[in-house]
């Protein structure tokens, strides 16, 4: 009942007893998005996509389910550019509006917090984790350049986990201070979804 998330319709058997889901197909995806434009993507782009997502991201906070794998290849565009989470496949549901601790490291590591990486750090996984990992596919559009690209496994660990880095905002992004935060080593310092979201909003106009 989310906002923005990929729809299964069905199943299927092919030769050889295979299953295989049945999902509207998509043409592109927000990775092939920013590779094609070799460069950051315009602020308006970025403010229009960023609130799509942190808008379903807040719904699917509100059903108590928790992405954990967000990243620019698994946010499909549909035919009019609007951005779909696709990839459940390590998702959880919490049972309770308190956390879990990960018991293996699962995900992408460009785009983990540090409570994903190391199952002893301050807040376990919840939703806030999920706002790192789209703070992370912001800045990513904003620069052209997912986090810590070309860094090994290890060292993004020990960046990220260790040594508590944080991927770099540009200054004068829209909602700057607010993506900023997003990336605050205390889970309850992270904004929700929601207020991701908000922040992104295009400004209002005033009264003629």
């Amino acid at each position: 009942h989310c906002d923005g998330v990929c729809r299964l319709y069905g199943t299927c058997e092919l030769p050889g007893l295979r299953m295989a889901l049945v999902m509207k197909r998509y043409e592109s995806s927000l990775r092939k998005m920013i590779s094609s434009a070799d460069g950051p993507l315009e602020a308006a782009t970025v403010c229009r996509l960023g609130r799509c997502l942190a808008k379903t991201l807040a719904q699917l906070a509100a059903a108590g389910i928790v992405c954990r794998d967000i990243k620019s290849d698994n946010i499909l565009l549909d035919e009019y550019g609007d951005p779909v989470l696709a990839d459940f496949g390590i998702s959880v549901v919490l049972s309770t509006a308190t956390h879990i601790a990960p018991t293996t490291i699962q995900g992408t590591f460009n785009y983990m917090s540090p409570e994903a990486l190391n199952d002893q750090a301050e807040g376990g996984i919840g939703p806030h984790t999920d706002v790192w990992s789209l703070a992370c596919v912001i800045v990513e559009m904003l620069t052209g350049k997912m986090p810590w690209e070309g860094m090994p496994i290890q060292q993004i660990i020990m960046a990220v986990a260790m040594q508590f880095r944080v991927p770099t905002v540009p200054d004068g992004a829209p909602g700057v201070e607010v993506i900023r935060r997003c990336f605050a080593k205390s889970p309850h310092d992270r904004p929700t979804a929601a207020q991701l979201a908000e922040a992104l909003a295009p400004p209002v106009a005033a009264a003629p």
